[in-house]
């Protein structure tokens, strides 16, 4: 396994991680026995960082999470979590960045998870704040006054819009931010986030790339979750890419996690959710082996270079605004108290 530093953190990270969606049943049921082997034998085959979040399965992912590290010693692995980002219905505090509820989630956070401290607390999903100035002026000095106590090492922020990320860098105090968490933006299928990795290196911003299977997209099977707000276009060009590999009797997931792996070494790591083994073993030979076949690669990567729109930049967000303004609900917020 290849570690990289993580920023300018003491964090030396594995080239692949292990996301903690999947065991809060974001992508399928799972079981917590399962969930113990996954991550025993991910920790084993060297996974050092392991991302989990109150969303995922709202405390459920946290909870499996405290039971599978309860007997893995601490200095074994780096673990991180989240804040902001909580329950399923929008109208039922989905969101909440203000500074009373980042306190709380992550004191309830540590308790689920059995541990003093997370390595990593990140503000989830910041695109959603009804504000930046909630994010910069409320909700990142409430996570510095906790860092200060002990309860986190370093603090992040995460979106899939990154105009949004690099707008909260450009407002905050340097130093406030150690790492940046970006999903479905650096793979086979969308090279984004690599146009602003220099902005991040400049600052000494760890950089992590999330979902590099484009939260479920590009896999033989193309059995992505009923909720994946991507076009339908896009899903139709995932098809044809799955199609390919099928035909070649290759594995897309393999093949477009080993892309995303080869990029900017300033990405310190990719991170992944494994639902079972075969899912694990993927994984972790991509981390460890070249492709053994760049000419489909690069026929991949052609499939997706004639896609005109890859990204799902508004949907979500827009749909999310358009359910709280019909229903006369705002977030809880700060600025306006």
């Amino acid at each position: 396994m290849e570690y990289r530093r993580l920023g300018k953190t003491d964090m030396m990270v594995s080239k692949i991680s292990l996301g903690g969606a999947s065991f809060g049943n974001i992508y399928g049921n799972v079981t917590q026995e399962t969930v113990n082997e996954i991550v025993l034998k991910a920790v084993q085959s060297g996974i050092n960082f392991i991302d989990t979040s109150p969303w995922y399965g709202q405390g459920v992912s946290e909870e499996r999470l405290g039971i599978a590290l309860k007997n893995i010693p601490r200095e074994k692995f780096y673990i991180a979590t989240k804040v902001g980002r909580y329950e399923q219905n929008p109208l039922n505090k989905m969101f909440d960045f203000s500074a009373s509820k980042v306190e709380e989630s992550l004191k309830e956070s540590l308790k689920r998870l059995q541990i003093p401290y997370v390595d990593l607390i990140q503000v989830h999903d910041i695109e959603f704040s009804q504000s930046i100035d909630q994010i910069v002026q409320h909700t990142l000095p409430a996570l510095k006054k906790l860092k200060e106590q002990g309860l986190a090492r370093y603090i992040g922020i995460t979106s899939y819009n990154l105009g949004v990320l690099k707008k909260v860098v450009q407002l905050s105090a340097p130093g406030t931010i150690d790492t940046i968490l970006n999903y479905g933006r650096c793979n086979i299928m969308n090279q984004d986030l690599l146009d602003d990795v220099e902005f991040y290196r400049q600052r000494g911003i760890g950089v992590i790339n999330a979902s590099p299977l484009a939260l479920g997209l590009l896999n033989n099977e193309c059995n992505y979750p009923d909720w994946h707000v991507a076009p339908s276009l896009t899903k139709e060009f995932s098809k044809k890419a799955a199609k390919l590999c099928v035909e070649r009797g290759a594995n897309l997931a393999m093949i477009a996690m080993q892309y995303s792996l080869n990029q900017d070494e300033w990405v310190s790591t990719a991170l992944s959710s494994m639902i079972d083994d075969d899912q694990l073993g993927s994984n972790l030979k991509s981390a460890t082996s070249s492709c053994e076949d760049p000419k489909l690669m690069a026929e991949l990567k052609s499939i997706f270079d004639d896609l005109p729109m890859t990204q799902w930049e508004t949907l979500e967000t827009d749909q999310y605004w358009k359910q709280m303004r019909e229903n006369g609900w705002n977030q809880n917020v700060d600025f306006l108290d």
